[in-house]
């Protein structure tokens, strides 16, 4: 098994912040039981997040956040997960979309696992 795995967060201005921080507190529990059990040093899982913008943008909460790279950045070589949250899309911009599509396009056959939450 290759440590640790990717775990790539596709962000969007409106996506719901629990889809994206749930899940997020999910892995990083495991990487906290990981390192307890097996005593290790490099984390199960890296969590990066990818978003439609380079830079802060609102969750549908209002809580802002900077994704670490854009979507265009997103090497699927590296990426075991690729995790896409919910979100009201008639609120998206057609090329927010189009981007959040064609990665998914992309990923599909080269991921582990393509995962999301609605």
């Amino acid at each position: 098994m290759s440590v640790p795995r990717q775990i790539a967060f596709v962000l969007y201005p409106g996506c719901l912040s629990l889809d994206v921080i749930g899940p997020m507190d999910v892995f990083h529990l495991a990487n906290r039981f990981w390192a307890r059990e097996k005593q290790a040093r490099l984390p199960l899982y890296e969590l990066r997040t990818y978003g439609t913008e380079d830079q802060a943008m609102s969750f549908s909460s209002g809580l802002q956040v900077v994704p670490d790279a854009s979507l265009a950045q997103l090497d699927l070589s590296t990426v075991h997960t690729l995790f896409v949250p919910g979100g009201w899309w008639p609120d998206q911009q057609a090329d927010e979309v189009e981007q959040i599509c064609a990665v998914l396009r992309r990923a599909a056959g080269r991921v582990q696992r393509l995962a999301s939450v609605c």
